[in-house]
């Protein structure tokens, strides 16, 4: 028996040594998550600070504005993480920039999306909580295909996709017909947006109004948009959820934010969009201005 155990040690104390390995190394590796964090720790007081989701961390871009500005926002970024983040900065920050769409106001909990990997990332690299636990949330080797596709992005030198102020620096425009843009693209895209369950949108708003009264409270200044959208991600769009939308953004309006929907903005046009409701380089760095003008500074 003794022997058995021996020859089972032998075996599985190399696996460990080896796992172990592959996941300091994989921790080691460089992300946007890490480059967030490590911006939340070094920010300098008055400074401003952008949150919200892929539409927020594409098409707000620090490097435009004036004074000290980082993105915080990032992929599928959801409210409760955009408020776990505000916390931490709030106190010192001279303004919050937060973008309200259909793509962030009707989702489920990040924990419960198809995208419930990303909960992986805030809770190594930027030391956020989820409220419900998976045992992929505390180790890279779980990710599967999702970590795969990381090593091999860094072994084979690929973009990081977020510069050093955060901000998504890697969505080229498209020229020519571009079948992200199609409107086979927006209604995908649009349906992925659709509301799925009303407690998601009641939860939603109710964690937006607790970030509208902390930046109230901390005498913050907090503005909230809603990006600008493509002519096709608008002929699909729920008329129902847009109208949901305008209620909601009244009500931040109501409890002290300041807000402005550019969704259909006439000064974009869709060479200003990387797909159906992304933002490219310049198309960002317009709409960065825009903001700036009108209601940062």
């Amino acid at each position: 028996m003794k022997r058995f155990l021996r020859n089972i040690l032998w075996f599985v104390l190399p696996v460990l040594a080896m796992a172990a390995g592959a996941e300091a190394w994989l921790r080691s590796l460089p992300s946007a998550y890490k480059i967030k964090q490590q911006l939340i720790e070094d920010a300098p007081r008055r400074a401003t600070f952008i949150f919200g989701d892929s539409h927020a961390f594409y098409g707000i871009r620090p490097d435009a504005m004036p004074s000290v500005a980082y993105n915080l926002a990032n992929v599928s970024q959801t409210f409760d993480y955009d408020l776990t983040l505000i916390k931490r900065v709030a106190d010192s920050a001279q303004a919050i920039v937060l973008t309200v769409d259909q793509s962030n106001l009707f989702n489920t909990p990040l924990q419960e999306s198809s995208e419930w990997y990303r909960c992986r990332y805030y809770n190594l690299y930027m030391h956020c909580q989820t409220p419900s636990y998976k045992p992929g949330y505390l180790l890279e080797i779980a990710g599967g295909e999702v970590t795969r596709k990381k090593a091999e992005s860094y072994l084979h030198h690929e973009p990081l996709g977020c510069d050093s102020l955060g901000w998504h620096n890697t969505c080229e425009p498209i020229t020519g017909y571009n079948r992200h843009l199609s409107d086979s693209a927006a209604m995908v895209h649009t349906i992925n947006h659709r509301l799925r369950d009303a407690q998601d949108f009641s939860h939603n708003v109710s964690v937006l109004k607790e970030i509208v009264t902390l930046c109230a409270a901390k005498g913050t200044k907090l503005i909230v948009v809603s990006m600008p959208l493509s002519s096709a991600y608008r002929r699909h769009a729920s008329a129902t959820q847009v109208a949901m939308l305008r209620q909601t953004a009244e009500e931040l309006v109501s409890a002290g934010a300041i807000y402005h929907d550019y969704g259909d903005d006439p000064r974009f046009t869709d060479a200003d969009f990387h797909d159906s409701d992304h933002l490219d380089r310049e198309g960002a760095r317009r709409f960065t201005q825009i903001l700036c003008d009108e209601l940062l500074y």
